[in-house]
C-alpha cells in the first residue's frame, strides 16, 4: 500500500462508482459494486484546465493481455500491433492543436499499429511533441521538461519501488496545452498512469511496462 501510494499523483481523481443507468445522479456514488449490475468508475477529467488540449494515449508494456488470458484473446491481442512486445509500447490515439486552422490534427489506431520501425514511432512523438518543424504547432520547452519530469518520476516507481504488480494493457495519458500563447500557470502539463483492468500480482514487478 505505501509502495502504491507514491503513484497517485499520477493517476487520476476518483470520485466513487455508479450504476450505468443512474449514471446523471450523484447521490448514487458509493465505495464498491457489489450492489451495482453496470458499475463504472467516476474519475477526474484530466484535460479540463486546458484550453486546447494536446493528448496522447500510449499503451505500455510488452504485452496487452494477462498471462492467464486464454490463447484465442493472447492471439487478438498480438495481431493488433506485433511491434508491441520489441518496442514495449503502442500508441493508441492522439491529437495535437493546429494555430493555423484552429482545429486538431486527429490520429487513431489504425495510425499508431501502422508504425512499425523505431524511427516511425520517434516521428510521430516529434509530431506530438510539436518537434517535427511544422509552425503551426508550438510547445514551450517547459511543458517538454515537466512532462519529462513526472515520466521519470513513474520510471522511478517501476525501478525501485514495485516488485509485485504488472500493468497489463495500462496507458499513460499525456496532455499539454497546445497553444503555447494562451497558456497559464494552471495548465501544468499531465501524465496520468490509466487503464487498470488488467492489473496483476506478479512476482518481481512489471519489466515489460518499464520497457516502453
Amino acid at each position: 500500500m505505501i509502495s502504491l501510494n507514491k503513484i497517485s499523483d499520477f493517476t487520476p481523481d476518483y470520485y466513487g462508482v455508479v450504476d450505468l443507468h443512474n449514471f446523471n445522479t450523484n447521490e448514487h456514488l458509493q465505495t464498491t459494486t457489489a450492489s451495482l449490475s453496470h458499475p463504472h468508475l467516476i474519475l477526474g477529467n484530466i484535460t479540463s484546465n486546458f484550453r486546447h488540449p494536446n493528448i496522447i494515449d500510449i499503451k505500455m508494456g510488452t504485452q496487452a493481455y494477462e498471462p492467464a488470458a486464454p490463447e484465442s484473446k493472447q492471439r487478438r491481442e498480438i495481431q493488433k500491433y506485433t511491434k508491441q512486445e520489441e518496442f514495449g509500447l503502442r500508441i493508441v490515439g492522439m491529437r495535437v492543436y493546429d494555430k493555423v486552422t484552429d482545429d486538431y490534427i486527429c490520429k487513431g489506431k489504425s495510425f499508431g499499429t501502422s508504425l512499425m520501425t523505431k524511427d516511425q514511432v520517434i516521428g510521430a512523438l516529434q509530431m506530438f511533441f510539436c518537434l517535427d518543424g511544422d509552425s503551426s504547432k508550438t510547445v514551450c520547452p517547459s511543458e517538454i521538461d515537466g512532462i519529462m519530469r513526472k515520466l521519470t518520476h513513474i520510471k522511478d516507481w517501476f525501478e525501485n519501488s514495485n516488485s509485485e504488480i504488472a500493468f497489463y494493457a495500462g496507458s499513460i495519458l499525456i496532455v499539454y496545452e497546445g497553444n503555447a500563447t494562451s497558456s497559464t500557470s494552471s495548465e501544468r502539463p499531465a501524465v496520468k498512469m490509466i487503464d487498470f483492468a488488467h492489473v496483476c500480482r506478479k512476482q518481481g514487478g512489471d519489466e515489460g511496462y518499464l520497457k516502453g
